[in-house]
């Protein structure tokens, strides 16, 4: 499962509104007209190429973290934690740095989640393999 964190809030929004214009269109005894049609067919076609996107950048995580590290387990979870605005090299610079050396109580909001999102990622796949 991909997870759904951060600035994903939006395609959340889309595949909420694509599959209830879906199922809209479904129960209504109209059909839709040929420019609605079309509307809804180009959203899901955006939400379909959004999560193949996701896919994508998850194995892209993985095999980097495989490169790095080698570990199967741990690169599997960290690229499944990693939200997609997070790439293995910004994971790597955030998770070796203190936050002191980032001025990370100057940053704003965003920068923190990024960094935030790092450790958390990494927090999370340590626990996980400690479980096993």
């Amino acid at each position: 499962m991909i997870r759904l964190a951060g600035g994903h809030a939006l395609l959340l929004a889309a595949i909420i509104t694509a599959s209830s214009a879906h199922a809209v269109s479904q129960e209504s005894s109209q059909a839709l007209s040929p420019e609605d049609q079309q509307a809804l067919n180009a959203m899901v076609d955006m939400v379909k190429d959004t999560i193949m996107g996701q896919k994508n950048f998850a194995a892209k995580t993985l095999e980097s973290c495989l490169l790095a590290f080698g570990h199967k387990q741990f690169c599997e979870c960290l690229s499944q934690e990693l939200p997609i605005t997070q790439t293995f090299d910004s994971y790597i610079f955030f998770v070796t740095a203190d936050k002191e050396s980032l001025n990370y109580s100057q940053l704003g909001a965003e920068d923190k989640s990024l960094i935030d999102n790092a450790t958390h990622a990494r927090d999370t796949c340590v626990r996980q393999l400690g479980k096993h």
